[in-house]
C-alpha cells in the first residue's frame, strides 16, 4: 500500500456530473431500502409470520448498508470510487433476483438482507464520499442536492411497488428492483472519476519547464518515491495493516467522535422504524385502506427532497448553523414521533409525514459534510465510515423490538414512542459535541499561550 497523492476539490465541473450520478444511486439504494414496510403485508400473508419475524428482514438490509462503510473505505483505496459502485450494484442485483426464488422466510434474511444491503451499502458510502472529495465551496449544496436523490428513490419506489406488488406479486417485483439497481447502478457509477492528483499537476508544470526546472522536477519526484515508500513500510503489511485500513482508533480517543456516533444510533432508532410501521400503523391500526396508507411513505419522500435541498443551501453559509441545524433535525424526528398518537387519522398522518419528512432527510443531507468540519477531509472515508458502523445497530434492534413490542402490547403508538425517546436523548448527546469541541480548543489556547511564555523568558534569561 502506497500513501494517497493529495488531491484538489473542483467545486464545478466534472463534480456537478459526479451529484448527478450520485443523486441517481442514491434514489435506486435509498429507495429500496427504505420501503420495505410496503412489502410487508404481502410476506405476512405469503409466510404467515410475526412482526418480529418479518421485521427482521427489513433490519438486515440498513443495519448492514450503514456496517459496510467500515469495510468501503480500504476498498475505495484500493480499487477506486468507479469499481467499488459497480461491484456494489451486482451484488445487490444477485441479492434482489435471489430473492424472487425463495421458498422460505429465513433465505431472505441473507438475499435480502445480506447481499442487497452490502451491496446498497458499498453504493451509498462511495457516493456520500465522492462529492465530499469533489467540493470544498459548496460541500454541503451539493451533498444535499446528491443525497436528495434518496429522497426522490423513497417518492419513487413508494408509489412503484405497492403497483407492482398488486398487478404481479412480490416475487417479480424482486425481479423489476433488480433491473433497476443494476441498469442505474452500473451505468451512473461509471460516472465516478478519480480527482487529478495535485501531485500530477505539479508534475505536468515542471515538464514544460526548462532543463534546470526539469532537473529539479526529477529530484523532487525521486525524494517524493522514497518518502511514498517509507509510509508504506510504516503502515506495515499482514493483518495489523489491514486493521489498521479498515479502523482508524485514533478516532475513537477522539471524545467528539464518540458522542457524535452515539447521536447517531440514536437517530437510526427513529430515523428506520416509521418508515417500516407507518403503513401497518395506518392500515392496521387506524382502519386506513392500504392502497392509501402507502402514499405515506411517498410523502415522506417529497418533504424528503425539498428539505435536503433548502437545508443544504442555509448549511453553506456557516459552519455553526449546519451544526446546529443537524442537532434541531434529531431533535425533531424525536418530537413529532414521540406526538403520534395525536396522528390519529389519514389527514393528520400527512401533516406527519411531511414533518417526519423533512427532518429526517435534512440530517441525513448535513451529518457528512458536519462530519468533515468537525474531523477533517483527510479522514472523511474513515470518520463517516466508523460513525455509520456504530450507528447500524440500532437499525438491527429497532425494528425487531418493535415487531415485538407490537406483537405483544397489540399498539401501534409504542414503536414511536420508544424510538422518538430515543431521538430525543440522541440530541442531548449531539449538543454535548460542542461543549467538548470548545474546552478542547480552550485547552490548545491555553498550551500554546504556555509554551509561547516559556519560549519568551527562555530567551530573556
Amino acid at each position: 500500500m502506497t500513501a494517497k497523492a493529495e488531491t484538489k476539490p473542483l467545486d464545478g465541473g466534472w463534480g456537478w456530473i459526479v451529484v448527478l450520478a450520485a443523486f441517481v444511486i442514491l434514489a435506486v439504494a435509498i429507495g429500496n431500502t427504505y420501503t420495505f414496510g410496503v412489502l410487508i403485508p404481502p410476506l405476512r400473508e405469503a409466510f404467515h409470520k410475526s412482526y418480529f419475524k418479518i421485521s427482521l428482514i427489513g433490519s438486515i438490509q440498513p443495519f448492514l448498508v450503514y456496517l459496510t462503510g467500515v469495510f468501503a473505505g480500504p476498498l475505495l483505496k484500493w480499487y477506486g470510487w468507479r469499481k467499488v459502485t459497480i461491484f456494489g450494484a451486482l451484488l445487490s442485483t444477485a441479492g434482489f433476483c435471489a430473492s424472487a426464488t425463495v421458498n422460505s422466510l429465513y433465505y431472505l434474511y441473507f438475499t435480502y438482507g445480506v447481499l442487497t444491503g452490502v451491496g446498497n451499502g458499498l453504493m451509498y458510502v462511495t457516493s456520500m464520499v465522492c462529492v465530499q472529495h469533489y467540493f470544498d465551496k459548496y460541500r454541503a449544496l451539493a451533498t444535499g442536492m446528491a443525497v436528495s436523490g434518496g429522497g426522490i428513490g423513497l417518492l419513487v419506489f413508494a408509489m412503484f411497488i405497492p403497483v407492482l406488488k398488486d398487478r404481479v406479486g412480490w416475487r417479480y417485483t424482486f425481479l423489476c428492483i433488480a433491473a433497476i439497481v443494476f441498469v442505474n447502478g452500473v451505468v451512473w457509477g461509471a460516472f465516478y472519476r478519480p480527482l487529478q492528483n495535485v501531485d500530477d499537476e505539479e508534475k505536468n508544470k515542471k515538464e514544460r519547464a526548462p532543463l534546470i526546472s526539469s532537473q529539479q522536477s526529477s529530484y523532487s519526484s525521486v525524494k517524493s518515491d522514497v518518502i511514498r515508500v517509507s509510509i508504506a513500510e510504516e503502515s506495515g503489511c499482514g493483518c495489523w495493516g489491514i486493521f489498521s485500513e479498515l479502523f482508524d482508533l485514533s478516532l475513537f480517543m477522539n471524545g467528539g467522535f464518540i458522542l457524535l456516533s452515539m447521536a447517531i444510533t440514536c437517530f437510526n432508532f427513529g430515523y428506520h422504524v416509521p418508515y417500516t410501521f407507518t403503513t401497518p400503523r395506518a392500515n392496521k391500526g387506524l382502519g386506513i385502506p392500504e392502497k392509501k396508507a402507502d402514499v405515506l411513505i411517498a410523502l415522506m419522500g417529497i418533504s424528503n427532497v425539498v428539505a435536503r435541498l433548502c437545508f443544504g443551501w442555509i448549511a453553506d453559509h456557516s459552519q455553526n448553523i449546519r451544526f446546529y441545524m443537524t442537532g434541531v433535525c434529531i431533535f425533531g424526528v424525536g418530537l413529532v414521533s414521540c406526538l403520534i398518537f395525536l396522528f390519529n387519522s389519514f389527514k393528520l398522518l400527512i401533516v406527519y409525514s411531511i414533518i417526519f419528512g423533512a427532518f429526517s432527510g435534512s440530517f441525513v443531507a448535513l451529518f457528512p459534510v458536519v462530519i468533515v468540519d468537525l474531523f477533517g477531509i483527510e479522514k472523511v472515508s474513515q470518520s463517516i465510515g466508523q460513525a455509520m458502523a456504530v450507528g447500524s445497530f440500532a437499525f438491527l434492534v429497532a425494528g425487531p423490538l418493535c415487531g415485538w413490542i407490537i406483537d405483544t402490547t397489540k399498539s401501534y403508538d409504542a414503536p414511536f414512542l420508544v424510538v422518538g425517546g430515543a431521538c430525543i436523548f440522541g440530541s442531548i448527546l449531539y449538543f454535548c459535541i460542542k461543549c467538548f469541541h470548545k474546552s478542547k480548543e480552550s485547552t490548545q489556547v491555553h498550551s500554546k499561550r504556555t509554551q509561547r511564555k516559556h519560549y519568551v523568558s527562555e530567551s530573556i534569561s
